[in-house]
């Protein structure tokens, strides 16, 4: 399954994520590579 360390990236906002996509942070697109994996379902918005 998905260990606690993979799970920690879901509290990430999903603005900031898009956000850093846009500027080509190439981590964050990792991440939501993760995510869309995941599913949509699955972000955590935070705030």
């Amino acid at each position: 399954k998905y260990s606690e360390v993979d799970y920690s990236i879901l509290s990430m906002d999903a603005n900031e994520i898009a956000k850093n996509l846009y500027i080509g942070d190439q981590k964050s697109a990792t991440n939501y590579n993760f995510l869309q994996q995941l599913g949509i379902q699955h972000i955590i918005v935070a705030g």
